[in-house]
């Protein structure tokens, strides 16, 4: 990924909770020099760290793209707000279009999880962590006959994390006032429709100042 300084993020706990919140990611790997691409929610252990930290998920059976995993290297795309900014919000009007966004790369090792116990174990994760927002939860508490069908249906996978790349463009290349500029434009453009965006933004302008 291109990555130039200004936009380079590598502090592990603000990647971290990019991932958690962002989490439906797109799955890219390669089988004989074909792209295979998935896209499925996964959950990182944050718990873990360093060489120990692995995302979990799965996918249907009925998805090839499993049969060429095991032991494949893989490339996660955590994608977060992004958006259009219009070089007529800047000070210096002598600029060009552009878009601003928020993305983590993870890469690391798929191990296919054969184990219908650790399946069950990282589904019931996965419920959980997506039913932790909602005031009345869902359960994954279902007889075990169906739980069973639905096992076999799907294959699952951790990712052993070799790296995490952020990069977060959000115009900290640009002069101070025509970021504040910016920010401006994007809170009158975005602030109802894409507030996260905003939010981003704001925060990387309040560190750099």
């Amino acid at each position: 990924m291109y990555n130039p300084e200004h936009f380079q993020k590598t502090n592990q706990s603000e990647l971290l909770r990019f991932i958690q919140t962002y989490n439906f990611a797109t799955l890219v790997s390669t089988d004989n020099q074909q792209l295979q691409v998935s896209h499925l929610p996964l959950l990182i252990e944050a718990e873990n760290s360093g060489a120990n930290r692995k995302l979990l998920g799965h996918m249907a059976r009925a998805n090839p793209h499993w049969k060429s995993l095991d032991s494949s290297e893989v490339l996660c795309i955590f994608h977060g707000p992004h958006g259009y900014i219009s070089p007529s919000w800047y000070v210096n009007q002598l600029n060009v279009p552009t878009w601003n966004y928020a993305v983590v790369h993870v890469r690391g090792l798929v191990k296919l999880l054969r184990d219908e116990t650790v399946l069950e174990s990282v589904l019931t994760q996965l419920v959980d962590f997506q039913e932790s927002g909602f005031d009345d939860r869902w359960q994954y508490d279902l007889p075990s006959d169906f739980r069973s069908k639905l096992t076999k249906a799907i294959v699952g996978f951790e990712i052993n994390i070799s790296s995490i790349e952020g990069k977060f463009k959000l115009s900290q290349n640009r002069s101070e006032e025509d970021w504040k500029a910016a920010l401006a434009g994007v809170e009158k453009h975005y602030g109802q429709s894409n507030p996260e965006l905003v939010t981003l933004m704001t925060e990387e302008f309040q560190k750099k100042r």
